[in-house]
């Protein structure tokens, strides 16, 4: 059951996000009177399927991990050419964009009528093809547009001013000379009017300069900041490299959740608990308690709990845990493994109508788009951590305690995945939709196609990047398991 709880919200997820992509390839293919022979969510084996009146098969196959559209002419479900059956033109002979609009691509190929070429993927002029390809990642993006612009204006936005209330001692947002009272207005350029944007843009942005315009006084002081990377857990265990610059709203000491197996949970601490006083001093806010608590990696400390009314004594020892500070260097904090409980009065339900949510819902996934690309930069330059690549099995465990926040964050999390997955599929490579379009930018340029040899050893090395791909982002979750490593 435990399993399954994990397993369903993933495979819900995927099959959202999967669906829709196939459906733009599907449904701009059926515009252009391209003959679809198969649409298949899974791979494999059926495990059930019909067809429908135009002679598609679509069927739901036993390997949940994708789909494809796999049109007439196709050899393989990455949409190579069958060139037994496309003869001549499909090896380079003769170029469907010299030949399109003309009657001389219908000449008779090796098993194929001039009736089926004139529905075939392979026989459609460039432009067809070119928006046939593109069609799956943009529903991907559309999908996304749409999940958000539902979400802003039925459910809302949590909207927190974006006001700092406490600085950490020594943290980067103290040594630039933010003060408590600062309204946060901009970042890098960007208005900011909920507290919840600060830590966004913070969390993705470690070791990146930050330019942010605060109000103080009446007046507007910009101060440049560089968020240092820290590592911490959330209340399922989860390890995660985030920038942080020590700047927070007021949060009570009260324990919302725990990690499995963290020095709170096992010394007694419970959900519901409020932090009244560690090692008899007294404790006002969640931020001051995590100032002690990093400052005694390892050392054991005695807090005073409130619980039910009565106090409780607990020794608890911060596991030490290392982190990279401003300087680069790698130093030990104390961590004991709790979420505080955000209870923030000072907020409102902001909710739009629907085409206000569809311009936010543009804004939201170019926001996905922008800093999924800064984080390939800081990878390809070594800024950031390849260890925070997932795979499936990461994929399904983040599906599975994200659905334990109802429906709603599953939603949400659909959203974000479709819009990784449509710009996964716009990388240029071949196998991947990216390829089709950087074969067919050549044929617009050459004015023919490229030659079958060179598509073949494209489409293996292909192959190649996108299975040791899978198989890094699938060893990553195993170490971040602990299965190995």
């Amino acid at each position: 059951m435990e399993l399954l709880g994990y397993v369903i919200p993933f495979l819900f997820v995927l099959t959202i996000v999967v669906f829709f992509h196939e459906l733009g390839h599907f449904s701009v293919a059926r515009w252009f009177d391209v003959r679809v022979d198969t649409f298949s969510i899974g791979f494999g084996g059926k495990i059930f399927g019909w067809v429908d009146r135009k002679g598609t098969v679509w069927k739901i196959g036993w390997i949940p991990l994708g789909g494809y559209v796999k049109f007439h002419g196709d050899e393989s479900v990455a949409s190579t050419p069958d060139r037994e059956k496309l003869g001549e033109i499909a090896s380079g002979a003769t170029s469907p964009l010299q030949t399109a609009g003309s009657e001389s691509h219908l000449a008779e190929a090796q098993g194929m009528s001039a009736a089926e070429q004139e529905q075939c993927f392979h026989f459609k002029p460039l432009y067809q093809r070119a928006l046939i390809v593109a069609a799956g990642p943009i529903a991907n993006f559309i999908l996304a547009v749409f999940i958000f612009a539902i979400l802003f204006s039925v459910v809302g936005q949590r909207m927190i001013p974006p006001r700092i209330d406490a600085i950490i001692d020594d943290s980067p947002a103290q040594l630039a000379g933010f003060l408590v009272g600062d309204v946060v207005k901009e970042i890098n350029g960007r208005k900011i009017t909920n507290f919840s944007q600060v830590h966004e843009i913070v969390s993705i942005s470690a070791n990146e300069p930050l330019t942010i315009v605060v109000e103080r006084q009446g007046e507007l002081v910009e101060i440049r900041v560089m968020p240092e990377q820290v590592t911490v857990t959330d209340q399922f265990g989860n390890t995660h490299k985030v920038g942080q610059i020590g700047v927070e709203r007021v949060l009570p000491p009260v324990v919302d959740a725990l990690s499995p197996a963290g020095p709170a949970e096992t010394a007694g601490l419970q959900p519901g608990d409020i932090v009244r006083q560690i090692n008899g001093e007294e404790i006002n806010s969640f931020l001051a308690m995590q100032q002690v608590v990093e400052k005694s990696a390892g050392i054991p400390l005695q807090f005073t709990i409130e619980r039910d009314g009565r106090l409780i004594e607990v020794e608890i020892t911060p596991a030490p845990v290392k982190i990279t500070d401003r300087d680069g260097k790698e130093v030990d904090v104390g961590r004991i493994g709790i979420q505080g409980h955000d209870n923030i009065t000072d907020y409102d339900i902001v909710r739009v109508n629907f085409f206000e949510g569809l311009v936010m819902g543009v804004g939201r996934t170019w926001f996905i788009i922008e800093r999924t690309f800064d984080f390939l930069g800081g990878l390809f330059v070594g800024h950031e951590d390849a260890s925070q690549l997932s795979g499936p099995l990461g994929i399904a465990k983040v599906s599975g305690e994200v659905a334990q926040g109802g429906l709603v964050p599953l939603i949400s999390l659909a959203a974000i995945l479709s819009v990784s997955i449509g710009l996964l599929n716009l990388f240029p490579i071949p196998m991947l939709d990216g390829g089709h379009l950087l074969y067919y930018a050549y044929e617009a340029v050459a004015g023919q196609p490229l030659g079958e040899r060179a598509q073949e050893v494209g489409f293996r090395i292909g192959l190649a990047l996108v299975i040791s791909l899978m198989l890094f982002a699938t060893w990553n979750d195993l170490v971040k398991f602990r299965i190995f490593g």
